[in-house]
């Protein structure tokens, strides 16, 4: 391999694995009042963990040094703020016009 050039890492068993935990939470919501499917909370957890491990690997392949976590946090929540912000405001005064 060349200098400088990285290797772009496909991990299909942890597509499969997210699958699973999506399949989880939708099994979970749609059998809530039985106790057949009551590990579907841990299908959340799941998803996020492996969603964190794709992000941070992904976004420091092309990098020779490590990523520092002000510009992980920029590159993954920062750039989404402003929708973040008017989808918020949104439900807060929906939620304020129920009230009166």
């Amino acid at each position: 391999m060349k200098e400088g050039a990285t290797k772009k890492l496909y991990y299909p068993a942890l597509d499969g694995l997210r699958g699973v935990a999506i399949l989880a939470v939708i099994l979970f919501h749609n059998f809530e009042y039985t106790n057949a499917f009551s590990f579907g909370w841990l299908g959340v957890d799941l998803f996020f963990v492996i969603s964190g491990f794709f992000d941070n690997h992904y976004s420091s392949a092309n990098e020779q040094q490590p990523i520092l976590f002000q510009e992980l946090l920029y590159k993954t929540d920062i750039k989404n703020l402003p929708a973040f912000l008017c989808k918020s405001n949104f439900n807060s005064s929906l939620v304020a016009s129920y009230m009166e």
